[in-house]
């Protein structure tokens, strides 16, 4: 075979194929490089998202670990209240230092602090109008497991899902069982200095509009419509007893007093996501009524007494009212020769929990 002669076409062919070559290689090798670092930053988001993810929940856990443990120490009660007049009072010193604990537990912001004395603030201008006496607004539920009775390990331990709301904000939420029942909470929160820290943790205490869907069914708890329901309902037997969880309300002793009777009243709401009975305990010369709500299982997620009248002395009298989706409860109280009447508000919300207003 004749080699080609400097100058030819097939000669000049040789540089260029090999020139091809190495631009095909250079181009899949950037290919690779390129795929690699997307790869990479792939790789990276995930794991900063994991991280994250575990970070958030273990600072939601841990503050609830935290405040399990704070608020059943009794050196560290509510004692920022003064009850000494007419009307419940705040004391500003003793409540920046019972803030400052929750500061001090390394899971809260100085946003969360802030936003918890604005809250109290406000309360306290609600107890202006209100009686020593009564149940303050703002106090009738534990705020920060905003409830009367909560499972500790649905806080401590539940899931936690999370979105962002912002550069370095989330909204984490609880999501699991509380007495059986299905429950959700949500908890926002930031990053500061590559720590998560809680900014707010949902809960209406009567300090807001709480609009809702639901409706009671109309009804005015009074002497005449108390003994009325009485004669007419059957008593309770022991198994829908227990089955209600109604130990809680009644005790033994007063169960099995003579005369003793406990039953249904009436049942002011029922949907798919649980139902409201008004339960009376009666015993001939003392009757009570509470507002008793279920979720769908048969597990009481609220108690408020809605009719109290002792037939012997009238020292303390409870009626109230169903409209709407709000409960209204009248009390009159009459002891040593002082009368007081105070009026309380509850507003039903969409996923059945009670809130207080005062609207």
């Amino acid at each position: 075979m004749q080699p080609p002669i400097p100058g030819s076409r097939r000669f000049r062919q040789q540089p260029v194929l090999k020139n091809m070559k190495s631009l095909y290689l250079f181009f899949l090798a950037l290919a690779v490089f390129c795929a690699c670092q997307q790869r990479s930053s792939t790789n990276t988001a995930a794991t900063e998202t994991a991280s994250d993810s575990a970070a958030i929940a273990d600072a939601v856990h841990g503050f609830y670990r935290w405040y399990t443990a704070f608020s059943q120490d009794t050196t560290h009660r509510i004692d920022f209240t003064d009850d000494r007049g007419k009307h419940l009072k705040l004391i500003q010193p003793k409540l920046d230092r019972y803030l400052a604990h929750f500061k001090g537990s390394g899971f809260v912001s100085d946003e969360f602090v802030a936003a918890e004395l604005a809250f109290y603030r406000q309360c306290s201008q609600l107890w202006l109008k209100e009686a020593v006496d009564d149940v303050p607004s703002c106090l009738d539920a534990d705020r920060y497991f905003c409830a009367q009775d909560w499972e500790p390990a649905f806080w401590t331990t539940s899931p936690v899902r999370f979105r962002k709301v912002g550069d370095d904000r989330v909204m984490a939420t609880l999501v699991g069982k509380s007495f059986d029942s299905p429950m959700e909470r949500n908890i926002s929160l930031k990053k500061e200095n590559g720590k998560w820290l809680i900014t707010s943790i949902e809960c209406d205490m009567g300090v807001g509009s709480t609009p809702s869907g639901v409706s009671f069914k109309p009804l005015t708890l009074n002497e005449k419509y108390v003994t009325a329901q009485l004669e007419n309902r059957p008593a309770l037997s022991a198994d829908e007893f227990a089955r209600l969880e109604l130990g809680s309300l009644v005790s033994e002793d007063k169960r099995n007093a003579p005369n003793a009777k406990v039953c249904v009243l009436d049942t002011v709401l029922a949907t798919d996501r649980g139902k409201v009975l008004v339960v009376a305990y009666d015993n001939g010369n003392e009757t009570e009524a509470w507002l008793v709500p279920y979720g769908a299982s048969p597990k009481i997620r609220f108690r408020e007494p809605v009719y109290y009248a002792d037939q012997v002395e009238y020292v303390k009298t409870i009626n109230s009212a169903f409209a709407g989706n709000k409960l209204t409860i009248s009390t009159s109280t009459d002891s040593d020769d002082q009368k007081s009447s105070t009026t309380q508000t509850y507003v039903l919300t969409d996923q059945l929990v009670f809130e207080r207003t005062n609207r």
